[in-house]
């Protein structure tokens, strides 16, 4: 909204003060020319004339631009860790909860588990009658549960025909992924030929 007050307009510029006047003020029953009153009110008028022209309202700036891959601008915060969003920025936590997400899949990905395999300490129980044993765990030094690897559903030979494989986080109980399962097959002697993944 503009200015609602008027100006004390002054247009008699008068003369202004000396030095040594400014800075010791009028002296006791020493009367001031209207000069220098007429120098104080035009400048006075003039500086508030200037303040009002140069001074932007808050109506009329504008609010900035929402930030981009392209452009600065206002950034929205956040926390999650599967946003694809070009526009909203990352917080502390989402990117500590992505180091965490991301150590966790390194840890139990494919390849780190070929490679890790023989740093972990293997438990074989639950045998059958036909001698195998339908759950495999591997667990780490500190004795957390890294992998677990189970079998069921025995045919009429009693051997199992499916492989359940599910890893595990550093606590050893929450769940990382999806398990993984296989088709266990077998030749027409009974024996173990093929897994197949579904």
């Amino acid at each position: 909204m503009p200015f609602e007050k008027p100006l004390p307009e002054w247009n008699a510029v008068g003369v202004e003060p000396p030095q040594s006047l400014k800075d010791e003020g009028w002296k006791p029953i020493q009367k001031p020319p209207a000069d220098y009153f007429n120098w104080y009110m035009f400048n006075t008028y003039q500086a508030l004339l200037e303040l009002q022209q140069k001074a932007a309202l808050k109506d009329e700036i504008p609010l900035p631009p929402d930030a981009s891959t392209t452009q600065k601008g206002v950034t929205k915060l956040n926390d999650t860790t599967n946003s694809t969003s070009t526009t909203e920025a990352a917080t502390a936590n989402a990117a500590r909860k992505a180091k965490t997400e991301a150590k966790e899949y390194t840890d139990t990905a494919p390849e780190a588990m070929l490679q890790s395999m023989g740093r972990f300490g293997t438990k074989r129980s639950s045998k059958n009658a036909n001698g195998t044993f339908l759950k495999v765990e591997r667990k780490r030094k500190d004795g957390t549960l890294f992998m677990k690897a189970e079998f069921s559903s025995p045919n009429a030979d009693g051997n199992p025909t499916v492989r359940t494989i599910t890893t595990y986080a550093a606590d050893g109980t929450t769940v990382v992924g999806t398990p993984i399962i296989f088709d266990v097959l077998y030749d027409a002697d009974g024996d173990y030929v093929e897994e197949v993944p579904r």
